[in-house]
């Protein structure tokens, strides 16, 4: 049977990263022999030879696990590469959690970069869990806050017709947060994956489908830490400096993070995965352009009349 990312002997890993030593790495320079050439690149000189099978590797080989470390594409996958805890069963679901938002919040060079192969549904399971608590949160603050005001109206002119409208708005919010969020937090993962893949791909990324769905499902961890902040969003004045930090934050992080997949799982040089990272978030910026020129237009066109 052939070994799983992280596997030796038949084990299985139960921490954030699944390691196995492997023989030492081959000597830099001259010890893959004169005029060798790379087994995976063979229009590249070798460079060295790699640490776990013998192979000769490139420098285009060298450095995707560790800079300091050589192994060629077939190998370096299992060898040092990180498994995510919300795909090991061996873990409780608490720990599941916790484990996985602290790995790729605290580490997201070595989380996204070593990242192992898993299994792509269980990645989008993690994102739409997410969702989900963030809805149950904005269920509970804002059917409390329909709930207050339907409470008010009633005390002031009695349980009427107005009464009744806010309060069944009051329980709307209550059970469609929940459903709108997992919603949402599947379309934010597809919207951050198409461009995502598609331009690592374009620029020579060797990364599948199912890594780049992975990963960007993964960068959906925010939802997780923004869960206090919810709350404080709401505070007057306050709450939109504050929404301001946070999508900086994850602006920022939805590029580290899929900048340091592209260079560790596609393959790609630091141009290319600089390009591949930003092709979400200019695809972003680019559609909220379009609306706010759309909304602005149709803003103007109506005053006209």
């Amino acid at each position: 049977m052939e070994e799983g990312p992280g596997d030796q002997g038949g084990g299985q890993a139960t921490g954030w990263e699944a390691g196995q030593p492997g023989a030492e790495p081959g000597a830099q320079s001259g010890a893959a022999g004169f005029g060798a050439r790379c087994g995976t690149h063979p229009e590249a000189l070798a460079a060295a030879t790699c640490g776990r099978c013998g192979t000769y590797v490139c420098e285009r080989c060298i450095g995707h696990v560790d800079p300091t470390e050589s192994y060629c594409l077939a190998c370096a996958p299992r060898v040092r590469s990180v498994v995510i805890p919300w795909e090991n069963e061996e873990l409780s679901f608490r720990r599941r959690v916790i484990d996985t938002t602290l790995l790729l919040v605290k580490e997201p060079a070595r989380a996204y970069g070593r990242m192992a192969e898993g299994s792509a549904i269980r990645a989008v399971l993690f994102a739409v869990l997410g969702g989900l608590l963030q809805g149950v949160v904005m269920a509970f603050l804002y059917g409390a806050l329909f709930g207050c005001m339907a409470g008010a109206t009633a005390l002031e002119s009695g349980f009427g017709e107005e009464a009744g409208i806010t309060a069944g708005l009051a329980v709307g919010m209550v059970l469609a947060a929940p459903i709108m969020t997992m919603v949402v937090s599947v379309t934010y993962v597809l919207f951050i994956f198409v461009p995502y893949h598609v331009t690592a791909r374009a620029l020579g990324g060797e990364g599948d489908a199912s890594a780049s769905l992975r990963a960007a499902a993964y960068t959906q961890v925010l939802q997780f830490v923004m869960l206090p902040f919810i709350v404080l969003q709401q505070i007057p004045l306050i709450g939109i400096m504050i929404s301001m930090t946070m999508l900086a934050y994850v602006t920022g992080y939805i590029a580290y993070a899929l900048y340091n997949h592209a260079l560790g799982v596609h393959r790609l040089e630091g141009g290319p995965a600089m390009a591949a990272a930003a092709a979400p978030i200019v695809l972003a910026v680019g559609a909220f352009a379009v609306v706010f020129i759309a909304a602005l237009a149709l803003v103007m066109s109506m005053s006209q009349l």
